[in-house]
């Protein structure tokens, strides 16, 4: 499909005369780094597998039935012979982010260019190509990827199964670092950190865990902690703060979307707090709810307003973009103090006490009201 559009906007290009378009040169320069870092390499026209050829002679007809013959060409029955749980090769998102909780020492990191680490097999490259040409007067180049690249929908499966298969090869080498791998990454972020307060057992599986990666041709980076000395040995560009050496007071930083002072180690909010609109909106509240992001649902209590607001709205079958009635724009206003204030809500990332025991308590609630 990709291949489909591509193929039509280079058909267009030549109607444009202006080789001075502001995209061309971020265009540019990707292809150059792929080719610069080996991961795509220059392909010469085959006609029988080129997919120029093939998507010149259906570009007369419609999009929409150049995608239909194109998915029955490519579409091959294959038997599902995976559970779901063999089908899902890292823990949930709430999972990894409970159990970075649990760590006294935390520990926070990414991938490098993960997928771009990962070859793709010979035989699979061809269906993987970027079409380009300099300007409308020369040519389009074909070039084959060699690695994984962003954007397609198997590309976040073969960088997370290459990085399971890492920890089968090198278990026997690297035991602790391996359990990471399995438990502590979301597809290139590393979530996790150590279980004892001492700086060495802190720093151990720092060091195991970067040095399984480099096994794998993988290098993480941006390294946060709420111990500076666990840092230590690292440049200044492989550190996710803005300092080496000291914290920068309310420093906040990501791990995996959720806000994080590494100083005072506390989770923290952000509310982006919309502009008002001249009119408002069922799109305009949607978006502003949709911008809360709490995956532990630490605060619930007050996104939940916001959701059965949109919830009464949504019965009211107004338009996207209708003014919504007095009543809820009143209603909306409302909430916004309290949006407001989560700017002082502070919650301690480390949640147990020393040797404590841990158990699990359920509670449902099934009030129409919340």
């Amino acid at each position: 499909m990709d291949f489909l559009i591509v193929d039509k906007v280079i058909a267009d290009l030549p109607a444009h005369d202006d080789d001075t378009s502001p995209d061309l040169p971020s265009m540019m320069n990707s292809v150059f780094d792929y080719v610069m870092v080996g991961s795509c390499r220059p392909t010469p026209p085959d006609p029988l597998t080129d997919c120029t050829a093939f998507s010149n002679a259906v570009c007369m007809v419609s999009l929409e039935e150049s995608l239909e013959r194109f998915w029955k060409l490519e579409e091959v029955n294959v038997a599902n012979s995976y559970s779901p749980d063999e089908q899902r090769l890292q823990d949930d998102l709430l999972d990894v982010i409970l159990r970075f909780r649990s760590y006294p020492v935390a520990l926070v990191g990414d991938i490098a260019k993960m997928y771009r680490q990962v070859l793709l097999h010979p035989e699979d490259r061809r269906f993987v190509r970027i079409l380009f040409r300099f300007s409308p007067q020369t040519p389009v180049h074909t070039n084959e990827l060699n690695t994984v690249t962003y954007g397609l929908t198997p590309s976040s499966f073969l960088a997370t199964r290459t990085l399971l298969q890492l920890a089968e090869d090198e278990g026997s080498d690297y035991s602790p670092a391996c359990s990471a791998l399995k438990r502590n990454f979301y597809v290139d972020d590393f979530i996790g950190g150590a279980l004892l307060l001492r700086k060495e057992d802190a720093l151990l599986p720092r060091k195991e865990l970067a040095g399984v990666l480099a096994k794998g041709g993988f290098e993480l980076r941006k390294w946060t902690s709420n111990r500076l000395d666990v840092l230590s040995g690292f440049r200044a560009d492989q550190i996710g703060t803005q300092s080496l050496y000291q914290f920068v007071p309310n420093e906040t930083v990501k791990a995996l979307g959720i806000s994080w002072k590494p100083e005072s180690d506390e989770l923290c909010f952000e509310p982006n707090v919309c502009d008002e609109p001249t009119t408002l909106t069922r799109r305009s509240i949607l978006s502003c709810i949709g911008k809360m992001y709490d995956p532990l649902g630490l605060i619930a209590p007050i996104i939940i307003r916001a959701k059965m607001l949109m919830q009464e709205l949504w019965l009211l079958r107004s338009g996207w973009d209708d003014p919504v009635p007095d009543v809820i724009c009143n209603k909306w206003k409302a909430i916004q103090p309290d949006w407001n204030s989560l700017r002082e809500c502070k919650i301690y990332r480390y949640v147990l006490l020393p040797y404590s025991k841990v158990e699990l308590h359920t509670f449902t609630d099934a009030s129409e009201t919340a």
